[in-house]
């Protein structure tokens, strides 16, 4: 495992490598840090782009999978290019101003997340400040046996370079000798060999002239060899070319041909697939209808019983007022007064709900989660764009035709998100939105053409991811 931190705007980049996987992690003061992503070919490798400037952004060690990184800088963004091997892929995690790039030589496992990346940071970078310690230690006592073991090698050395010394002058006085007598010698033989060199070079040139006129007559007849085996090699490449233009051909046709086959089947299957739910949402339309229509005339009814014996109440009330500013209730009393008695109308009986009192109401916090997704089609790009209320996790990955986002935070993923998203009328950089419920995940598929570039980038609680065609090949 490795880790390397530098600053970019000012953000930082550390790298970990876990022998499956590799993270590069970048981590900003903005927390809304605009960057981008994509695909080339021919060789293959993964760009990202960030706004900022990076310094000493150097990496120590990287994997198998990539082969090296190249970076640059221009108008304030810093390009990185990962040139990875063929069939490598790569994704991204995103939490405020933290952007995680895993690349890994096949698919990723779906449950790694923001949170699993960071712990492997942790547990790396504490098992490594652990052998730097031991390390270190093992140092000091290794330097230590050294520096004892050094003196004692220089006070034998000391002693050896004594005896040599005179075993030389020795060597020196019988070389000397020696040499004089090997001169003697020498002289004689350069002498012989100087006959002898005299009587081989007759002879040699002798050989050469024989040996001219040989490769001469080999030379014609190699020639001759040559153009018959050109002759014969270029009539059988025209041969291998044509077999193999028209293996090419017939390969192609019955591609074609199964293609045809699949998107008419597909075809067919939507179609049916879109009649059975027009049929069911026209169903379900007259039953809301006839509902609707039952219920208005079930109102209008009950409006009109309810108006009737408003009318009679209110003409009921009008005429005992009438009776009782006129009429006169005569009682005798015991004295034998005759008595004039007030007629009163009786309270109305307060309702269960009016004596209750009002219960407070108390509004509970809401979770982060997606609220909706939208797309829009501008000249340069495709914008997919999520709206979002609170904090939410979510995990970007390139996949084999597209790319796929999978939305965590969800208790319940609302019906009107699980809706496909047809661009295809839009001739845009985008051909399709397919979300998708996949265990309590939310899986975004998004369709585009192959070496397509994606820039994501957050206002307010927007989040956007553009798709284009990047700028360089």
């Amino acid at each position: 495992m490795s880790f390397f931190l530098v600053f970019l705007f000012l953000l930082s980049l550390q790298t970990l490598d876990d022998g499956d996987n590799f993270y590069v992690i970048f981590e900003s003061s903005d927390e809304n840090l605009t960057f981008s992503s994509y695909r080339l070919n021919n060789p293959e490798r993964i760009v990202f782009e960030a706004a900022g400037t990076f310094e000493n952004a150097e990496f120590p060690a990287l994997p198998k999978m990539i082969k090296s990184v190249e970076k640059s800088e221009s108008n304030g963004t810093t390009r990185f290019i990962f040139f990875v091997e063929p069939g490598s892929q790569y994704t991204f995690f995103n939490r405020k101003g933290t952007v995680i790039i895993a690349f890994s030589p096949s698919i990723f496992l779906e449950d790694e997340n923001f949170d699993t990346v960071i712990a492997k940071f942790q547990a790396k970078r504490d098992a490594e400040l652990l052998a730097q310690a031991e390390n270190e230690r093992k140092i000091e006592e290794e330097r230590a046996a050294e520096e004892a073991k050094r003196i004692a090698e220089e006070e034998r050395l000391a002693e050896l370079q004594k005896a040599e010394e005179e075993k030389r002058l020795a060597e020196e006085q019988r070389l000397a000798e020696l040499k004089k007598a090997d001169e003697e010698k020498r002289l004689a033989e350069e002498k012989r060999l100087a006959e002898l060199k005299k009587a081989e070079e007759e002879k040699r040139l002798a050989e050469e002239k024989r040996l001219a006129e040989l490769k001469k007559a080999e030379e014609e007849k190699r020639l001759a060899e040559e153009k018959r085996l050109a002759d014969l090699k270029k009539a059988e490449e025209d041969e291998k070319k044509l077999v193999a233009s028209l293996l090419n051909e017939l390969e192609e046709e019955e591609k074609r041909a199964a293609e045809e086959k699949r998107l008419a089947e597909l075809k067919k299957a939507e179609e049916e697939k879109r009649l059975a739910e027009e049929k069911r949402l026209a169903e379900l339309k007259k039953a809301e209808e006839e509902k609707r229509i039952a219920e208005e005339k079930r109102l209008a009814e009950l409006q009109k019983a309810e108006e009737e014996k408003r009318v009679a109440e209110a003409e009921r009330i009008a005429e005992e007022k009438r009776i009782a500013a006129q009429q006169v209730k005569a009682v005798k009393s015991e004295d034998g007064e005759i008595k004039q008695l007030k007629v009163t109308k009786a309270e109305k009986e307060p309702t269960l709900a009016e004596k209750l009192p009002e219960l407070p109401v108390t509004k509970l916090e809401k979770k982060g989660k997606l609220k909706n997704l939208f797309f829009r089609k501008f000249p340069e790009f495709s914008r997919v764009t999520m709206e979002i209320d609170g904090e939410v996790d979510y995990q970007f990955r390139e996949i084999s035709g597209g790319f796929v986002i999978d939305v965590h935070n969800f208790a319940k993923i609302p019906q009107h998100l699980i809706n496909i998203i047809d661009t295809r009328a839009f001739k845009a950089e985008v051909t399709y939105i397919y979300p998708k419920k996949v265990d309590g995940v939310l899986k975004i598929y998004i369709k585009t053409d192959a070496g397509m570039a994606v820039r994501k980038s957050v206002d307010k609680k927007f989040i956007h991811f553009d798709f284009f065609k990047p700028t360089i090949e």
